[in-house]
């Protein structure tokens, strides 16, 4: 699994218990870029990366636009 350098403004999500959904955010994983992608965390782990990937119940919902995620 991935760990990602997350938007400083959701840093104080990861460690909550409620799961955090990246929505419409460029990602990078090292080795290629995926656009309009989507990120799921929980439990300060990335669970899911993808256009596909689900927004789990109750989540917190941020908004990437114009936004890029790293490894870090």
């Amino acid at each position: 699994m991935i760990r990602f350098s997350i938007l400083p403004f959701a840093l104080a999500a990861i460690a909550s218990a409620q799961p955090l959904y990246i929505q419409h955010v460029r990602v990078y994983d090292g080795n290629r870029v995926i656009e309009n992608s989507s990120v799921v965390v929980d439990g300060g782990l990335i669970r899911a990366v993808g256009p596909n990937a689900a927004k789990p119940a109750g989540a917190r919902v941020i908004d990437g636009t114009g936004k890029t995620l790293l490894p870090g």
